[in-house]
């Protein structure tokens, strides 16, 4: 796991810059900090890295081909590099290959000097951003990974071409124009991320999942290409999918049995490996399988809250004891809360509102010095339908049909005029957190028509943006991508778009930036390509029925945990973020308020101040809401 970057460009010193985007990316790649220069063609690339596997010098990047053709300098792990080996020894005809390292990174430009790189890329199992440079052409090849899990930014403008790892590095380069994309902020305020392939700025973009950039050595972008589409696998999936006579028993030996096989290799490490253990479904089995078939006993991890209400330790202490883990609970101070919102803008590179984004970050900080490497249960919900969004869109049609508009109306004056406090810590001891959010968010969702207005609403966290931005102009579209499949199910439907959006831009920035800041890999097993093709070959009523979700998953736990150690309610790496802005983090929310006033000419700061009195008071619950607008006034003070 590394940090890497480059550039291609006649304006700048490129060893200088090459080395400043060594210096910035440090924390991605602690181990080796290293560097490849073309001067004749105004090139250069650099490696930061988090010596996992091999952690001898020979597994050291940027590392060049044994033909001298290819430079390779790449973040991620290759878990089927071992399988790659013997075809490339198998295409050798199997003549002995002098192996220099038993690192994966040898095996990816081995592989890719043997197959060609789109063939090379068909092959990899695994996580990764890749850079490679062929040196006879002056040709850059850039990859991502077909899930998202590894990030790779991209600057094109102006005489230069530059990517890293993070947007933080563009930074670095002098004089380089970076304006702030308002459609982007737009998008931001609405739903709290950005989404691919945008960022914060005009001229920066992600590269998208799945895909790969061929640049040329004049910097223009010559290709890009899809060498991996969601969309043509469930296509090629649907009639296995729309078999309802399928035995479900069937079903959960096939996935487990591709669960397990995937939990085995990227348990491959030549570090300590451990799990985060949240108390819920998705982390409890992944740290099961782990368990199973682990040698040693392994580290679990989890982290607990002072309010009792959002503290989920115990659960996950619960299941580490029957599944005989060595466990750690870190239990969040005020101290540790404020400390690290002051420095998000430095964590995340561009602005991200997450608020599980802190517990993620605090936890990854304490457990450092027990393991280098985590396996996580992200993506359990998007593939195997555990958000609510998902299992209670039948319901919500239906009110949306014969819920009478004038009770609607009702209902929002009523919920405006009661304070928010009162609502919430009655329906709190029923065990319902945030309600009067969530029963806004209701309200407004059985005010929509359409399938698509319901999903935006149930994605969006403000829908009031032009109230809030001091902008001429405002996006007004939806923040969908038009370029995506109609499916039948429109729970299927919205988990497609979940997939190909939130999971990456939200969920996967948030754990790698939290992690990665800590020099701490994360893996994903659901999100091995093979769990999520076979996941769009399961019919529907295998994950979502009686208002359930992950009905697949459960039952495959049922063989690893007792279903009375399984909480019905989960809130994961969650925050009482509502009570904590009005305590723990007020000083940082003023602080930023200060600055705000002062400086902030893309935020409508009165109408700010008068949500964030209202919220102060009690009257309503606007966490949610105010939260972006927080961190993108934080993030401005260093950025704009």
């Amino acid at each position: 796991m590394c940090g890497i970057s480059g550039i291609f460009s006649n304006n700048h010193n490129i060893e200088e810059t090459v080395r400043k985007f060594n210096s910035t990316l440090f924390h991605r790649g602690p181990n080796v900090s290293s560097f490849y220069l073309d001067k004749n063609h105004n090139f250069g690339m650099g490696h930061t890295r988090l010596s996992i596997i091999d952690l001898s010098a020979n597994g050291n990047q940027p590392m060049m081909s044994d033909n001298k053709q290819w430079v390779l300098s790449y973040n991620g792990e290759i878990y089927n590099h071992l399988e790659i080996r013997l075809k490339i020894s198998k295409k050798l005809n199997n003549s002995k290959i002098n192996w220099k390292s038993t690192s994966d990174t040898e095996t990816l430009l081995k592989s890719i000097e043997i197959f060609g790189f789109e063939n090379a890329l068909q092959m990899l199992e695994g996580m990764f951003a890749i850079a490679i440079y062929n040196l006879n052409k002056n040709e850059l090849y850039l990859a991502r990974d077909r899930m998202g899990e590894k990030p790779l930014y991209f600057y094109h403008g102006y005489q230069n071409f530059i990517f890293g790892s993070e947007m933080s590095i563009f930074k670095d380069v002098k004089n380089l124009k970076l304006n702030l994309n308002i459609q982007s902020l737009s998008e931001f305020l609405k739903i709290g991320y950005i989404k691919s392939p945008n960022t914060i700025y005009e001229n920066v973009f992600k590269l998208e999942p799945g895909t790969f950039l061929k640049i040329s050595k004049n910097f223009n972008v010559i290709e890009k290409k899809k060498y991996w589409d969601l969309k043509n696998i469930i296509s090629t999936h649907e009639k296995s999918r729309q078999n309802i006579f399928k035995d479900i028993k069937n079903e959960k030996e096939l996935l487990k049995d591709i669960l397990e096989k995937t939990v085995i290799k990227q348990s491959v490490s030549d570090v300590k490996i451990g799990t985060f253990l949240s108390g819920g479904i998705d982390s409890a089995l992944i740290t099961g399988i782990l368990a199973k078939h682990s040698r040693k006993k392994i580290k679990t991890f989890t982290v607990g809250f002072l309010n009792k209400n959002f503290d989920e330790s115990n659960q996950a202490k619960k299941i580490s004891e029957h599944l005989n883990t060595e466990h750690y609970t870190y239990n969040i101070s005020s101290n540790d809360l404020l400390e690290t919102v002051y420095r998000l803008d430095e964590i995340y590179s561009e602005p991200f509102a997450d608020s599980s984004q802190i517990p993620t970050y605090l936890i990854s900080k304490l457990m450092k010095k027990e393991a280098t490497v985590i396996l996580s249960g992200d993506g359990g919900d998007e593939l195997f339908g555990g958000y609510n969004r998902y299992i209670y869109l039948k319901k919500i049609k239906f009110l949306s049909r014969f819920l009478p508009k004038y009770l609607i109306k009702y209902f929002n004056q009523l919920i405006e005029i009661l304070p928010s406090y009162i609502i919430d810590n009655l329906f709190l001891y029923a065990g319902t957190k945030n309600f009067t959010y969530k029963f806004k968010k209701l309200l407004r969702l059985v005010n929509s028509k359409t399938n698509d207005e319901i999903f935006e609403k149930m994605k969006s966290i403000n829908l009031e943006v032009p109230n809030i931005l001091n902008a001429s102009f405002v996006d007004k579209k939806s923040y969908l991508d038009n370029d995506i499949i109609n499916l039948k199910n429109p729970e299927e439907q919205f988990m497609y778009e979940d997939q190909i959006d939130y999971l990456s831009d939200d969920i996967l920035c948030k754990v790698d930036r939290a992690t990665m800041h800590n020099s701490i890999e994360s893996r994903s097993p659901f999100l091995d390509h093979k769990v999520v093709e076979h996941s769009w070959k399961i019919p529907l009523n295998f994950k979502i029925s009686n208002n359930s979700g992950k009905i697949i998953l459960k039952e495959i736990l049922n063989e690893f945990v007792p279903k009375k150690l399984l909480s019905n309610s989960k809130s994961g790496f969650s925050l009482p973020l509502a009570e904590l802005m009005k305590t723990t983090l007020k000083p940082f929310i003023e602080d930023t308020i200060f600055f705000a006033s002062k400086n902030s000419n893309f935020i409508n700061i009165n109408e700010f101040k008068n949500l964030w009195e209202i919220h102060k008071s009690g009257k309503r619950n606007l966490a949610e809401e105010l939260w972006p607008i927080i961190v993108f006034l934080n993030w401005s003070k260093k950025n704009i």
